[in-house]
């Protein structure tokens, strides 16, 4: 999958813009690769699109976070993202292999990727 393509999704499930979604996307991963080990997150980055993929990987891993404070970094940069975070980790978990989705279920954001 492109990385226009997968944005491009994440517009269509949230009835927003392209650019809207892409800044979605941006700030979830960014958030998504603080959160992930640096093993966890080449598993996972290597198979979403190339720029997703790097962003993920080259996030400063913070520690292990629970959701509550995933979904507040989320929000600290921009409310809206929020409510796309849920659509853009849905579809990161299904352009996983069996391997990837392994990963994030062990991770305890994983209800996020359902």
């Amino acid at each position: 999958m492109s990385y226009e393509d997968f944005v491009s999704l994440v517009a269509e499930r949230m009835g927003c813009r392209y650019s809207d979604a892409e800044r979605a996307v941006a700030t979830v991963i960014e958030v998504l690769g603080q959160r992930l080990s640096k093993a966890d997150a080449a598993v996972v980055g290597a198979q979403l699109p190339k720029a997703i993929g790097e962003q993920l990987v080259s996030a400063q891993y913070e520690g292990g976070f629970d959701l509550f404070e995933f979904e507040r970094r989320v929000s600290a940069v921009d409310c809206e993202r929020l409510r796309t975070s849920r659509a853009v980790c849905q579809l990161v978990a299904e352009t996983l292999d069996e391997q990837g989705r392994a990963q994030l279920r062990m991770q305890p954001l994983s209800s996020l990727f359902c």
